[in-house]
């Protein structure tokens, strides 16, 4: 077995510290939302994010030399990618006023399973034993959570279940933006340009999706400053500096690796949530947390074992050693 070379080790440390940074992003963005949930609408949320991400990464793809024009959608992927994300965006944010983050949190990755599906379906990758087995468990988790009864804090019953049941709709869209971003990713040399030349298009048309939106607001009376600086931190931490993190990532890391640390999400979210919000842990969103985590490990397991069978046999092919 070859073994990585300096170059390797430090791409490969570069990439996981900036899934590490992109991972905490997204366990910081629901306790975000949340905070200013309590002055500014969800359309004003959502509406908001997009843009100034839209804008940031246009900039950053411009200083590194690239044409602005590169960044014109080119492709019905694109568009379908850009209103996916425009309604995942908008869903969450409604989500996340009608449930809990931790709740939200754990039933929003329902997304990667119905990528994966569709991912079966329209792109013809493949789905093993272990796959299906991973996606009952993340079902499962799901499940657990929208079957909770009761109120939380001052959320009732209904409420919560909506919320729920949102995320699920949420989690659906995030699935067809990923499924339009690989599309899209098979036709470009990999790259970090090329990688902002997908995104970037698709965050446009999802900008525009939420901003014709903005006639249904409800705009506040008075805007308190925590509330402007959590807005202000999802626009451009929790979506532009997210994306470019990823970005970084993607380019050193395998999907599988990038994936594992993404577990993490669920329960980091829950814990921080009961620290900084007060939220309650039942046991049942405990439990469904570890069943979720486990099932996403065991996704990102069987895509890192195929990469591995395909990487030998490819070597195995042309000669090379194992």
């Amino acid at each position: 077995m070859t073994q990585p070379d300096a170059a390797d080790r430090r791409a490969i440390r570069v990439g996981t510290a900036a899934m590490l940074a992109a991972t905490a992003v997204w366990i910081v963005i629901p306790i975000l939302v949340k905070v200013a949930l309590r002055v500014f609408d969800p359309i004003l949320i959502s509406a908001s994010r997009l843009p100034v991400a839209s804008l940031l990464l246009a900039a950053l793809h411009r200083a590194r030399g690239g044409r602005l024009r590169d960044l014109l959608p080119g492709s019905g992927w694109h568009l379908l990618g850009g209103v996916a994300l425009g309604v995942n965006y908008q869903l969450f944010a409604l989500g996340m006023s009608l449930t809990t983050a931790g709740a939200g949190t754990v039933i929003i990755q329902v997304q990667i399973v119905s990528l994966v599906l569709l991912a079966r379906w329209v792109l013809g990758e493949r789905l093993s034993p272990v796959k299906l087995a991973a996606i009952a468990g993340v079902m499962a988790g799901g499940a657990l959570v929208l079957a909770a009864p009761g109120a939380v804090d001052d959320l009732t019953a209904p409420s919560y279940r909506t919320g729920n049941l949102v995320m699920v709709a949420a989690a659906a869209g995030f699935a067809f933006y990923g499924l339009a971003s690989r599309a899209l990713a098979g036709r470009h040399v990999p790259g970090s340009g090329a990688a902002l030349q997908i995104v970037v298009p698709i965050l446009g048309i999802a900008s525009v999706v939420n901003l014709c939106l903005l006639p249904f607001a409800r705009w506040p009376a008075s805007v308190p400053a925590g509330a402007i600086a959590a807005l202000l931190s999802l626009g451009v931490i929790g979506t532009a500096a997210n994306y470019a993190l990823m970005t970084v990532a993607f380019r050193r890391l395998s999907a599988a690796t990038a994936g594992t640390i993404t577990a993490l999400t669920p329960p980091g979210v829950i814990a921080l949530a009961a620290v900084t919000l007060g939220e309650p842990v039942p046991p049942s969103m405990a439990a469904a947390a570890a069943i979720v985590t486990a099932g996403l490990l065991a996704l990102m397991w069987d895509e890192r074992r195929a990469s591995a069978r395909s990487g030998a046999g490819a070597r195995s092919r042309s000669g090379a050693p194992p």
